[in-house]
């Protein structure tokens, strides 16, 4: 598996626009942290795929020119506040553009302005994002390790307990902490390299 560029690298070398590996990089990277925000809100699979468009469209234009300013705030921070802003212009626009809307549509969009604007919902694209890293560093470290010790280690995260599993895998109970610690602790390496390369 390629080794995905670090944002630095990829905020380089979309500076000219007509770089498009890159830019597919970056969309294979980031549109599903979008999509994840796009869903926090609440807004439906129809709406989640349009914003996403509009979403990409405004990075694609304004990464070029972009300037990372650590003192500001994050990369990520960055890309939910682009992500946030989109989702009301849309609601809005919807709702003025609508002369008449059904009842259940008029709710709806209510609702997911209502859900924008709580003040919660930073630290719930927060917690989305932790999920996205996450899962992209369980797929990152996943070729490490052998089908059995995954196996094991997903069993334990469900709660199967140690002697449970040494038994149905063979080997003793002692092993099992072992493959455990080692998971975790390429796991934990592997989220704080991608939230440092990806989110700041």
């Amino acid at each position: 598996m390629k080794a995905p560029q670090t944002r630095q690298t990829l905020l380089e070398k979309l500076r000219d626009k007509y770089d498009e590996s890159s830019w597919d990089e970056f969309q294979q990277i980031y549109e599903p942290y979008v999509r994840r925000i796009l869903r926090a809100m609440k807004m439906n699979d129809h709406d989640c795929n349009d914003l996403l468009q509009n979403v990409m469209l405004i990075c694609w234009k304004s990464l070029p020119k972009f300037e990372y300013k650590p003192e500001k705030g994050s990369f990520r921070a960055w890309i939910s506040t682009v992500s946030r802003r989109e989702t009301v212009h849309f609601i809005k626009k919807r709702q003025r553009t609508f002369i008449s809307v059904k009842e259940e549509d008029s709710q709806y969009l209510q609702m997911a302005l209502d859900e924008v604007s709580r003040p919660q919902i930073d630290k719930e694209i927060l917690v989305e994002w932790q999920k996205f890293i996450s899962e992209k560093a369980w797929d990152n470290i996943k070729e490490r390790f052998s089908d059995k010790v995954l196996a094991m280690f997903e069993d334990l995260t469900k709660g199967v307990n140690t002697e449970d599993l040494a038994a149905k895998y063979e080997v003793s109970e002692s092993a099992v902490y072992v493959y455990k610690k080692r998971v975790l602790n390429s796991l934990q390496k592997e989220i704080i390299k991608l939230d440092r390369e990806l989110g700041s």
